[in-house]
């Protein structure tokens, strides 16, 4: 098959799990013979690797709510352009779309429009609730609104007539799609216009966590959490500040290392909280790492901490946790009880509850041959997520989507 997947960062541009799950689909399919060009963003292009399956061509929108509206309508006309010839240069079976919240989303109504079958891979909640509506050009093409928005509505509107652009996102169309959890499954509702041809939960997958099963453990002589991954209020980072403040409260010697990018202000405001708590000689942030760096984090840590305050669809650094047999700590919410089960591969607490999350942490501090048990049945159980089986999932899948044709 030829196979156009639209992503709007693919590593190593990356900042979440969602990158990784699509690079380890791209090159599954790829080492299967199938013909697959990546069609990503522009956002740090020129340190990324230049090869021939990857173009990074498409707009990145400004973080700037305000820069990002003004600069919409004219990074979804090159969206556009660019997908537009994509599509002429791969003449694709299908089309796979990952998660488009950085970008224009008229990347994936350009397919829709062509009549090309559509998979959306969707593994993130934000994405799968806020198809067209968090586009910051495709929602002012509604006629309703706010009256404050009616204005800036109209010349939407006017430039969308442009041949540039002629962009339809209520226009009625017939998807299949891959959800990334059964949670998300459950939680997420398409827009009324995208019927849904076929479904299935495929479970994301990790290349790096393939790598890192085979580590040997060879733990830190301090007792120490490791938090991989954004450094965000919504992943909960400040929960593992307050949870170490609490140990340290109980006589639990620990330190927290986190590995992940935090903005500027978020940044400041963890320092100012672990000055206050009086943890700061505890904490070390050491920013976003690649895998090569990772793995002696992993090697060394005596638990995982993933305190998600908001429901993730199937985190993948449980995943890699568990491939790597570090013992898990992490908030019963979302998708990760799908992923491990409480008392039997992690320990999972109420998202939010410092309390309980510090006394998780120090059950596995004080009892390390009960944490190592529990990691190891979580090892065999994320030993079923298997490249194979991922790629026969996916295989699957997009035959269904091309001969529904």
């Amino acid at each position: 098959m030829r196979i156009l997947v639209l992503s709007d960062l693919y590593p190593p541009v990356a900042l979440g799990g969602y990158e990784r799950d699509c690079a380890a689909l791209v090159e599954g399919l790829r080492g299967a013979g199938h013909d697959v060009l990546v069609l990503t963003s522009d956002r740090d292009a020129a340190g990324a690797p230049q090869v021939p399956h990857v173009r990074r061509e498409v707009p990145w929108l400004p973080e700037d709510r305000v820069r990002r509206t003004l600069t919409a309508a004219a990074a979804s006309a090159r969206a556009v352009a660019v997908t537009e010839r994509a599509l002429d240069d791969l003449r694709p079976d299908v089309v796979v779309v990952f998660n488009l919240l950085g970008v224009p989303q008229a990347t994936m109504l350009v397919a829709l429009r062509r009549g090309l079958p559509v998979v959306l891979r969707l593994a993130e909640s934000y994405f799968a609730g806020q198809l067209m509506a968090a586009d910051p050009f495709l929602q002012h093409l509604d006629r309703g609104g706010h009256s404050w928005r009616r204005p800036w509505s109209a010349v939407a509107r006017a430039v969308n007539r442009t041949p540039a652009l002629r962009l339809a996102p209520r226009a009625p169309a017939r998807v299949s799609v891959a959800w990334a959890s059964h949670d998300l499954r459950r939680r997420a509702a398409l827009p009324a216009h995208l019927g849904v041809r076929q479904e299935s939960v495929i479970h994301p997958l990790s290349l790096q966590a393939e790598d890192f099963g085979l580590l040997r453990r060879a733990p830190f002589t301090d007792p120490t959490l490791l938090y991989l991954g954004r450094l965000t209020e919504d992943k909960g980072a400040e929960i593992a500040y307050r949870a170490l403040s609490e140990l340290r409260r109980r006589g639990v010697p620990a330190r927290l290392v986190l590995a992940g990018p935090a903005d500027p202000r978020t940044g400041l405001a963890l320092d100012s909280l672990a000055a206050a708590l009086g943890v700061a000689e505890d904490v070390k942030r050491v920013g976003p790492l690649d895998a090569a760096a990772i793995a002696p984090l992993l090697q060394g840590a005596h638990a995982m901490l993933v305190p998600s305050l908001v429901p993730d669809v199937f985190p993948l650094v449980i995943v890699e946790a568990a491939r790597a047999r570090v013992p898990v700590v992490a908030a019963d919410i979302g998708g990760i009880p799908e992923a491990v089960r409480d008392e039997e591969h992690a320990l999972l607490f109420p998202p939010g509850d410092v309390t309980a999350c510090a006394t998780a942490l120090a059950r596995v501090l004080a009892d390390p041959e009960e944490a190592v048990a529990r990691a190891e049945r979580a090892f065999q159980h994320m030993s079923r997520l298997t490249p194979g089986r991922y790629l026969a999932q996916w295989e699957e899948l997009l035959a269904g989507a091309v001969s529904d044709r």
